[in-house]
């Protein structure tokens, strides 16, 4: 959906098919992870909001895939954080995962606005809301092999936070919102 970054070709949201197959996620307790445009966000949280509200049933996790898909120059954007505001406030069943940053910038690793927007982004969903995650293999065509990623997430991003934080954002908030048993 135009302007279409990572390239979707119709805006789902809108599409009243997808939104009854959505609902039906909750009926077979099924997780979505939604890949979104930053100027899909207030969509997304309207028809979140719409569901609660008219006590619809919906995902019981919702998962926002690579850090909302911003590009660089939507980190200058308020339609990218009012978005993700609205987003955050859509409830604790909302998860952030934290990948392909550098889609943003090929060496975000070295870019403080990256690695700041990052930090912002745990800030608003919540330390519990957010969790590191590979996009293997898609991630060793632009040199980002498990080797280098999980290393810069530690060294650049979550050095900041509590040793406890750290566990959340490297694995257990990634095992509480894809319900594994040995959370």
């Amino acid at each position: 959906f135009k302007p279409s970054w990572p390239r979707n070709k119709c805006n789902l949201l809108e599409n009243s098919n997808w939104c009854k197959g959505f609902e039906m996620l909750a009926r077979y307790n099924l997780s979505f992870d939604m890949q979104l445009n930053p100027h899909q966000y207030e969509a997304a949280a309207s028809l979140l909001l719409r569901q609660q509200q008219e006590k619809k049933c919906y995902p019981p996790v919702i998962i926002i895939n690579h850090l909302g898909t911003p590009t660089h120059s939507d980190l200058q954007s308020d339609i990218y954080w009012n978005g993700l505001r609205k987003l955050a406030k859509c409830g604790d069943h909302i998860f952030m995962k934290i990948s392909m940053l550098h889609y943003i910038d090929p060496k975000w690793d070295e870019s403080e606005e990256v690695i700041l927007a990052v930090h912002k982004v745990i800030e608003l969903f919540g330390e519990d809301q957010c969790f590191f995650a590979s996009n293997y293999p898609v991630e060793l065509k632009d040199g980002w092999p498990a080797k280098r990623l999980f290393p810069a997430f530690r060294n650049k991003i979550a050095s900041k936070y509590s040793v406890a934080t750290q566990e959340k954002l490297f694995s257990k908030n990634a095992m509480r919102a894809y319900r594994c048993a040995s959370y």
